[in-house]
């Protein structure tokens, strides 16, 4: 690969890892902000949520706006709203977090966007490839930002991850203008001419109901409630296995780095196999795998967490990559907008049914039940038509 297309693939991959450093590093720090300021556990509740809930709401806005402004313009803005949230809570009084985390949501959804979108257009011909690297990039976020958060508030206190999310983003922002994208690709002008006569608002509307993108929306969605009952509830099963703190943690440490290493490696095979049949497998080691581990025994438990960890990791670059097979160009920012929308939707509602259903009924039923809701994705594989690429 040219020079200047791999320092592009990473910069761009690099401000999706901003996405989700910028989301945990907050969240998992949580407790020290209610020891400093006695919020309770429904503030607690809030916070977390109201970061996804602005990306929920301003992804498919991104999308509108990018086909009146300028894809570039839009991320850029995007990486300055983060980095303005960011350094605002060092200079007012920490009861308006509720503001800041609102704010560095939309700067996310702005920037993580466009930065898929602009992958899908520079490597048109290699796009499971990078978006594979992409969410590899991306999930190492969720993996790294709560350590490297809690070093930091151990020795400098809360306020200081802001200046660390300050610090990255501005980093991400200059490098920015100095990447330069390839000439041969679509550029931002262009594409603006071709929308000037569009309305943004019917191409959203349009775009949610096309039924060519629903399936791959809707198979996100479910994938999405499988990694909640991933990363957030496969800790506490362990756990009620007997598994101590050193042994669960190296387990979830080897689930990590295959959840990591499998993106890119599928969405490289994609690109030659297709979409679809590694969808569908992925689709398939999910579902199983939530089903049976919590009825597992020593050690075929620990081989049902990597199944899972495989068949998560495949689902959703591949789903961006199909979406950007069968997108038009002008639509192709609003369709990943969306998809993102459905992405947060289905972050959120993973550990929010899985903590109720598991208080309710046990945490094994809770793993059966949300497995067998999440076979209703295997469903959306018969509507999932590819083109040719």
């Amino acid at each position: 690969m040219h020079s200047k297309k791999l320092f592009l693939l990473l910069f761009l991959s690099l401000a999706g890892f901003v996405t989700s450093f910028g989301a945990y590093i907050v969240a998992a720090n949580l407790p020290s902000y209610s020891k400093e300021t006695g919020a309770g556990l429904i503030a607690i509740g809030i916070l977390i949520a109201i970061y996804d809930l602005a990306e929920i709401i301003l992804k498919p806005m991104a999308g509108v706006l990018s086909k009146k402004i300028g894809e570039w313009t839009v991320l850029r803005l995007g990486l300055m709203l983060f980095l303005l949230a960011s350094g605002l809570y060092l200079i007012i009084d920490p009861s308006w977090l509720f503001l800041i985390r609102w704010l560095q949501g939309a700067g996310a959804a702005f920037f993580s966007v466009m930065s898929t979108t602009l992958l899908v257009r520079y490597f048109i011909d290699r796009k499971g490839m990078a978006l594979g690297l992409y969410g590899g990039f991306k999930s190492s976020g969720y993996v790294l930002a709560p350590t490297i958060g809690g070093i930091f508030v151990y020795f400098h206190g809360f306020k200081s991850i802001f200046i660390l999310c300050a610090c990255v983003a501005s980093l991400i922002l200059i490098l920015s203008y100095v990447v330069r994208p390839p000439a041969s690709a679509l550029n931002d002008s262009a594409l603006q001419k071709r929308n000037k006569k569009k309305v943004g608002f019917k191409s959203l509307v349009l775009s949610i109901k096309n039924k060519e993108t629903l399936p791959a929306f809707l198979i996100i969605f479910f994938n999405m409630i499988f990694l909640g009952a991933f990363f957030g509830f496969v800790p506490v099963l362990l756990s009620s296995k007997g598994l101590g703190p050193a042994k669960a943690g190296i387990i979830l440490t080897v689930n990590a780095v295959v959840f990591l290493a499998v993106q890119p490696l599928l969405g490289r095979l994609s690109d030659t196999m297709g979409r679809k049949k590694l969808i569908t497998a992925g689709l398939i080691l999910s579902t199983l795998s939530l089903c049976l581990l919590p009825f597992l025994g020593s050690p075929f438990y620990i081989g049902a967490c990597l199944v899972l960890a495989v068949g998560i990791g495949c689902v959703s670059p591949l789903c961006d990559a199909f979406i950007g097979d069968v997108s038009d160009e002008e639509d192709l920012a609003v369709n990943l907008g969306i998809s993102g929308a459905y992405r947060e939707l289905g972050e959120m509602v993973g550990p929010v049914s899985m903590g109720f259903i598991g208080q309710t009924v046990g945490l094994s039923t809770a793993f059966l039940f949300v497995g067998i809701i999440g076979a209703g994705s295997l469903l959306c594989l018969r509507f999932l038509k590819e083109k040719n690429r």
